[in-house]
């Protein structure tokens, strides 16, 4: 009975490894450089006092050419520290102060349901669903209708804005501060638009060696703080100039499978030395 049991769980561990796709590969992206943040389509320029950010993808290879073709955002992370003051190039002088949790921005598992506050101040509630997006050479898009769902760490918001009271430039600030940005916003819609920028288009190279020499990771990015468009909020956008990838490891269910066949055949090499000292 035993050996039964050590012969099935050695199938099923060997087929749930096999099951996973041979051409998918796990991507992190660490974001090292962005562009001044600009806010209101342009009207304003922020340089930040410090920024950290991480995008990982699962690209795949869904025919048999060797080319990944799809690639699903799985996990991302966005964390910028204050403060956020204008940059020399903007014409105003503004400063955003942050609170103690700074702007943490995180995705939100996929499958999660989540409720949050819509554009007109309701509760509403939707469920996370990584985005997938396709290549066409290196330019990689999201598709139609892929939305991303992100949460904001607790304390995480912006506190408020100082300025020059003569160029009232803290009255373009829409919400004004403070900004609560803890918990689940409003999902941003990532297909990509051809103004004010387009956004969500990045240009993704290296991948067909990534295994050996990092990939990179270029192209614009947009979200809104504290609600959406015309409804309210205060959209922000900026470019990816720097980003390197690199490999990680597999999904957990996919190390799990792996142990499970190894162990599988530990326990069969045990089983016949038995056997064998046995028969002595």
């Amino acid at each position: 009975m035993h050996k039964v049991l050590v012969l099935v769980a050695g199938i099923l561990g060997l087929q749930l490894f096999g099951a996973a796709p041979a051409a998918a590969v796990f991507v992190r992206f660490d974001i090292e450089e962005i562009s001044p943040i600009s806010a209101l389509g342009g009207n304003l320029l922020f340089d930040v006092g410090g920024f950290e950010g991480q995008m990982t993808f699962e690209f795949v290879d869904t025919d048999t050419d060797d080319i990944l073709d799809t690639g699903t955002l799985v996990d991302l992370r966005l964390l910028t520290a204050g403060p956020i003051e204008d940059a020399p190039t903007s014409g105003f002088t503004m400063t955003l102060t942050l609170l103690p949790g700074n702007v943490d921005l995180l995705q939100i598992p996929d499958g999660t349901e989540f409720t949050f506050t819509n554009a007109l101040g309701d509760p509403e509630t939707a469920t996370a669903l990584n985005p997938v997006g396709g290549f066409a050479g290196d330019l990689f898009t999201f598709e139609p209708g892929a939305a991303l769902a992100i949460e904001g760490a607790p304390e995480s918001g912006i506190a408020g804005c100082t300025g020059d009271p003569g160029a009232n430039a803290c009255s373009l600030v829409d919400p004004p501060p403070p900004i609560d940005l803890s918990g689940p916003q409003i999902p941003i819609q990532l297909e990509p638009e051809p103004s004010p920028i387009d956004k969500f288009k990045f240009t993704i190279t290296g991948l067909e060696t990534v295994e050996t020499t990092p990939a990179s990771l270029t192209g614009q990015f947009e979200f809104f703080l504290g609600g959406v468009g015309s409804a309210g909020g205060l959209p922000l956008a900026f470019t990816i100039l720097q980003s390197s990838g690199t490999v990680v490891a597999p999904e957990p269910a996919d190390s799990l499978a792996l142990l499970a066949s190894l162990g599988a055949l530990a326990g069969l090499r045990r089983l016949r030395s038995a056997r064998a000292r046995a028969a002595v």
